[in-house]
């Protein structure tokens, strides 16, 4: 008899019962199930890696704890955390993606699986495995020297390293006019010489940057004739879009610029044509390929025009990149003048001319606030942006004081600080005496036939908006079937239809406010047959023939 207490998944399995005796051995096998939770998985390992993801596959475990796997649990842990938090509670295959993973960060895996009796032992990665990807290629690759045996190469850095340190560099060559590539060497460095090459001949140069995810595409070289030469310097600006780098206030600038030219070249430096300074924040770097400029929390101040010169002994050339530093606009210029002042509205210009900064954008738009006194808050007073140079700030309070301030915005929606604050004024109408503006032709004489219709009009000004009144014969002019007149704010006409003699006469406007009056005639002539002889006939002085 053989009893097993407290049996486990472990005691599962094939037993062998053999009974002997002097007449011979007989054998028999009995199955034992145990029914428990499964064992570990096995062979968990990475299949697929990328820089957010991380694809996992194992195997089924040996021991399925008397019961059909249905499920399997996986969990992950970053390597700098202790405990393991859970990542899929429902996966059915031996396989699974793990998505949403911070680039270049190391995760520890484990997998349980589970069938009806529970969740099972789980299977641990013995090795943190790093969510990265092959990295971008080297930026450029470029001869530094040839000879009429040799290729020295330089390149620079990829931009992206895949979120997995750079480990080397492969090195191919290609003779032109052919398709197969020669591994050259692999190197930790970003430079190497090429020997043993054929004179005259024509090679092209590629370089794979590698990282513990891959090799990245190859960047190539343009075709390189191997013989003693010289050449200009040149600079590749390919890489500075339209020679222009922008960058935001309190970034830091690296520009990273290859450089050509056999021998190799000296490098110097002006910025707005004077010699770049170098200081604590702004530095330059020559490499064995390229020239580095790097501004460390830029400002506006490092905005400008930078100049390099390369030299050697055929000759130099010059050429420049411009650096715009994006900040906030500068305040307007003040202070802010009130040209027009009335009980409820008032008038400024909300800019003199530009600011004291732009931003390295164009100035777009100006934003107006308002502050009743004394006790108020700054509020917006428009509601669309002004890109007039005037603005009218309405529906302010009669006899009430208040102060403006302008806010410049531009075209990358910076604003900048408030201006100064205007003098505080007080709502109320400026008293401007009226006057009457008229063409010159109702300075003279207004002269039409019979029958014809006048039309007189005149603009108004004055503060506050005069009233005003037509007379004729000293009678105020009143609105009949053939003659009428009309008002606006300030402005004003009279016209008269089928004129006839007594229509003519002088016409005189008058405006009026409490600063004074205004008053204008115009004179009008209707021109018409003669009227009778006035009567009645008087006879005299008759003479009678003989």
């Amino acid at each position: 008899m053989l009893l097993i207490p407290e049996s486990s998944r472990i005691d599962a399995g094939k037993y062998e019962l053999t009974l002997e005796n002097s007449a011979g051995k007989k054998s028999a096998d009995i199955h034992v199930r145990v029914l428990d939770s499964p064992g570990p998985p096995l062979n968990l390992k990475p299949i697929k890696i990328d820089k957010e993801s991380i694809t996992l596959q194992w195997e089924m475990p040996l021991i399925d704890g008397g019961a059909k796997i249905t499920n399997y649990v996986i969990e992950k842990r970053e390597s700098t955390r202790k405990a393991f938090a859970t990542a899929v509670t429902n996966c059915p295959h031996t396989s699974i993606r793990i998505g949403d993973l911070g680039e270049g960060c190391e995760y520890y895996f484990r997998v349980s699986a589970e069938n009806e009796y529970g969740i099972g032992e789980a299977v641990e990665t013995t090795d943190p495995i790093r969510a990265s990807q092959a990295p971008t290629p080297p930026e450029s690759i470029i001869p530094t020297d040839v000879t009429k045996s040799s290729v020295s190469l330089a390149w620079t850095k990829p931009k992206h390293d895949g979120g997995s340190r750079i480990t080397g560099y492969v090195l191919e060559a290609q003779k032109k006019g052919t398709d197969q590539w020669a591994h050259v060497t692999t190197v930790k460095a970003m430079d190497f010489t090429v020997k043993n090459l054929n004179e005259n001949e024509e090679y092209i140069f590629r370089v794979m940057a590698v990282n513990h995810s891959g090799r990245s595409a190859p960047r190539e070289s343009k075709p390189i004739a191997v013989k003693d030469s010289t050449s200009l310097p040149e600079f590749d600006l390919r890489g500075v879009c339209q020679k222009i780098v922008i960058a935001k206030a309190g970034d830091d600038i690296k520009v990273e610029i290859p450089v050509m030219g056999r021998p190799r070249p000296t490098i110097s430096w002006q910025k707005d044509g004077a010699a770049l300074k170098l200081t604590q924040r702004t530095n330059v770097e020559t490499t064995a390929a390229t020239v580095v400029l790097s501004i460390n929390e830029c400002n506006r101040a490092d905005s400008g025009v930078y100049t390099m010169t390369g030299k050697n002994i055929v000759g130099s050339v010059i050429d420049n990149i411009t650096v715009k530093v994006h900040d906030v606009p500068g305040p307007p210029k003040g202070p802010i003048k009130i040209v027009e002042i009335s009980r409820t509205y008032c008038v400024f210009p909300v800019s003199d001319g530009g600011n004291e900064y732009d931003g390295g954008f164009k100035i777009t738009g100006y934003t107006v606030e308002k502050k009743e006194l004394p006790a108020g808050r700054w509020i917006r007073a428009n509601f669309t942006n002004i890109i007039e140079t005037t603005f009218t700030v309405s529906g302010l309070t009669q006899d009430a004081s208040y102060e403006f301030r302008v806010i410049a915005r531009n075209s990358a929606g910076a604003v900048s600080v408030p201006s100064d604050p205007s003098d505080p004024i007080i709502c109320k109408d400026d008293i401007i005496e009226p006057r009457i503006m008229v063409d010159a032709i109702f300075k003279d004489v207004v002269l039409l036939k019979a029958g014809e219709s006048f039309k007189l009009d005149a603009d108004i000004a004055g503060q506050p908006t005069p009233s005003m009144v037509w007379t004729k014969n000293g009678k105020e002019i009143e609105n009949t079937m053939k003659l009428d007149v009309k008002f606006t704010e300030l402005t004003t006409t009279l016209t008269n239809k089928d004129s006839v003699r007594s229509d003519g006469g002088e016409f005189v406007l008058t405006a009026t406010n409490v600063g004074g009056f205004a008053k204008h005639i115009f004179n009008v002539k209707v021109l018409d047959r003669p009227g009778p002889p006035v009567g009645p006939l008087k006879v005299s002085d008759l003479l009678f023939p003989n």
